[in-house]
C-alpha cells in the first residue's frame, strides 16, 4: 500500500475522492436546494416566535455569507462561532459553508481557557461570540444580514477541509478533527436511505449545536430531509418536555443523563413526549433497562448509537424493530462496515459499505488540524482506527467494551483523564493525582480523582481550584485521598484497586 501524503499547510491526508452520495447534494453548501424544490413556503428553521421558510432561509443565508464575504473571509479560511444554540448559529454554519470556508464550533460555557487553546491552535481569521478580543459581536453581524445584498454562488469543492471539531488528547491538548462537506452529509445520507420521511416532520434537540456532531445530527440531516429543525435551549428534563410539546418535535437527540431525568420525574407527563416518533441517544450507551424503562413510560425507543468526532453522525445504531438487548449497542450503519482489530487489542475499526446503495461513498475526517503524525496513525491503512475496544457477534451486532485511550463519558460528554489530572496537580496542596471513570446509572460514568497530598486539603478546596480551570463536565464528582498511588511492578498505577476502593466509598454513602 502507497504511503500516505500530507498536505504541506494542513496536515491533513490527501486521497483521491469517493463516488458522490446518490441522493443529489455533494456539499452541505447545497443542503436547503432539496426542500426549496419541493416546499419552499415551508418551515425551514424556527427559533421561538421567529421562523424561515426554505426560501426565506436561503435568502439570509446567502446574505449572511456576504456579511462574512465583506470581511476578508473566503475560502480556507477558519470562522470559530462561540454562541449558545440559536437560528443564528445555524444560519453561520451554513453561511460560512457556502463560502468554501471552515467552519468551527466553541461551546460558549467552556472556560476561557479551554476557548483559548482551541484559538490558539486554531489560529482562526475571525471569532464570532467569544469573549475573546478583537472578535465580531453576532449582534453586529446579524444587523448587517437583513440590509446585505446576496452573496455571488460560487461551486465549492465538497472533498476540502469544510469544518473541524475539537478533541482532547490523551494529553488534555485539543485536536483538530477535520471534515469535508462531503463527510458532513453521511448521515443525512443514511437517514434518507433508511428512515421513510413523515409528513410534518419536525426535529430539534437541547444538545449544544456548538458540537459538530450534533449540527449534522441535528440541522443537517431535517435540512437533507426537508424537515423543520426547531432551535431548543434546555436539557433539564422539564423544560425539554415543554418544548418537545410546544413545538410538536418528531425527531430528537438526548445523552443517558437526560434518559434517566425524563423517567425518573414525575412532572413529566407521557403527553408531552407524545409526538416524538425517533429519539437518538448519543454520547454514550444508557443502560438496557433504562432504556426500556423510557419505552415503557413514553411508548417511543430511545435508540442506542456508538460514534465518534472522527465519524461525524456515528456509525453503529440499535434497531427498533428488535428487543433491546442486554449488552452492546447495535450494527454497522448503512454507509459503513465496522470490523475488530484482533492484533490491535479487539480495537473497533471502520471503513466505507462495500455493498448497497452508499457504497464506497464514506469517508472518515480528513485528518487532524496540522498533526500529520496522528492522522496516520488513526487513517493507517485507510481505515478509521477508534482507538475502542469491542466485538462483533456472527450476527454483526457491535459491543463497545472499553476504550484503548481510557476516555471517560460522563453524561455524553467526554471527559480525558489527563487533563483533569493535569489541573488537579496545579494545586499547591497536591503531589500527584490519577484520575479515572466509574460506571454510574444516571450519567453513565463519574469523574474519580484519587489523590496524594502534601498538606491538609479538603475536597471542596480542590474542587473548587478544578472549577477554575476545566468546564463543569470535568471536574471530579468524588475525591479519594491517599498517602501514596498504588503502582504495580512496572510502576504504572493500579487502576483496578483505586476503581474498588471508590465503588466502596460510593456503596457506603447510598
Amino acid at each position: 500500500m502507497a504511503e500516505m501524503e500530507f498536505d504541506p499547510d494542513t496536515g491533513l491526508a490527501l486521497r483521491e475522492p469517493p463516488p458522490p452520495w446518490p441522493f443529489g447534494l455533494s456539499s452541505v453548501a447545497q443542503i436547503l436546494e432539496i426542500g426549496i424544490a419541493s416546499q419552499p413556503d415551508q418551515a425551514a428553521l424556527v427559533d421561538g416566535e421567529r421562523s424561515w421558510t426554505y426560501r426565506q432561509l436561503d435568502t439570509v443565508v446567502n446574505a449572511a455569507a456576504h456579511s462574512l464575504a465583506v470581511r476578508d473571509v473566503g475560502v480556507g479560511d477558519r470562522i470559530v462561532w462561540c454562541l449558545p444554540n440559536s437560528a443564528e448559529l445555524i444560519i453561520g454554519f451554513l453561511a460560512t459553508c457556502r463560502l468554501g470556508a471552515i467552519w468551527a464550533g466553541v461551546n460558549p460555557s467552556s472556560p476561557a481557557t479551554e476557548q483559548n487553546r482551541v484559538l490558539a491552535d486554531l489560529d482562526p481569521t475571525l471569532c464570532i461570540g467569544t469573549a475573546t478580543a478583537g472578535v465580531v459581536s453576532i449582534v453586529d453581524l446579524a444587523l448587517e444580514w437583513a440590509d446585505s445584498r446576496p452573496q455571488s454562488s460560487l461551486p465549492v469543492d465538497p472533498h476540502a477541509p469544510g469544518a473541524i471539531a475539537y478533541t482532547s488528547g490523551s494529553t488534555g491538548e485539543p485536536k483538530g478533527v477535520v471534515h469535508s462537506q462531503h463527510n458532513l452529509l453521511s448521515q443525512a445520507a443514511a437517514s434518507i436511505a433508511t428512515d421513510q420521511r413523515l409528513d410534518d416532520e419536525r426535529h430539534g434537540s437541547p444538545l449544544s449545536l456548538s458540537i459538530l456532531n450534533i449540527m449534522v445530527l441535528g440541522p443537517v440531516t431535517a435540512f437533507a430531509r426537508a424537515a423543520s429543525y426547531h432551535v431548543l435551549t434546555s436539557t433539564r428534563s422539564r423544560d425539554f418536555a415543554h418544548d418537545v410539546d410546544k413545538e410538536q418535535v418528531t425527531h430528537t437527540l438526548v445523552v443517558p443523563t437526560m434518559v434517566h431525568d425524563l423517567v425518573e420525574r414525575d412532572d413529566v407527563s407521557s403527553e408531552q413526549l407524545a409526538t416524538l416518533r425517533t429519539v437518538l441517544i448519543g454520547g454514550s450507551n444508557a443502560p438496557p433497562a433504562l432504556r426500556r424503562r423510557f419505552h415503557a413510560r413514553f411508548g417511543v425507543r430511545a435508540v442506542a448509537s456508538y460514534g465518534l468526532s472522527e465519524a461525524p453522525g456515528g456509525v453503529v445504531r440499535e434497531p427498533t424493530g428488535v428487543p433491546v438487548r442486554s449488552e452492546g449497542v447495535g450494527f454497522a450503519q448503512i454507509h459503513v462496515d465496522v470490523t475488530i482489530d484482533s492484533e490491535a487489542g479487539g480495537e473497533i475499526c471502520v471503513s466505507p459499505a462495500t455493498e448497497g446503495v452508499l457504497a464506497g461513498c464514506w469517508t472518515a475526517m480528513l485528518g487532524y488540524w496540522r498533526r500529520p503524525d496522528l492522522t496516520a496513525e488513526a487513517l493507517d491503512g485507510n481505515v478509521l482506527h477508534t482507538g475502542d475496544v469491542g466485538t462483533i457477534d456472527d450476527d454483526g451486532w457491535v459491543t463497545v467494551t472499553g476504550r484503548l485511550s481510557q476516555v471517560i463519558i460522563r453524561g455524553g460528554a467526554n471527559v480525558m483523564p489527563a487533563e483533569v489530572e493535569a489541573a488537579l496537580i496545579t494545586h499547591e496542596g497536591v503531589a500527584e493525582a490519577v484520575v479515572f471513570g466509574l460506571e454510574d446509572d444516571r450519567l453513565g460514568e463519574r469523574v474519580v480523582a484519587c489523590v496524594a497530598v502534601t498538606r491538609a486539603t479538603g475536597d471542596a478546596d480542590l474542587l473548587r481550584h478544578c472549577s477554575e480551570l476545566l468546564a463543569a463536565h470535568k471536574v471530579p464528582d468524588l475525591v479519594l485521598f491517599v498517602d501514596a498511588l498504588q503502582r504495580n511492578a512496572m510502576g504504572k498505577v493500579d487502576l483496578t484497586g483505586l476503581r474498588e476502593l471508590a465503588r466502596h466509598r460510593v456503596d457506603g454513602v447510598r
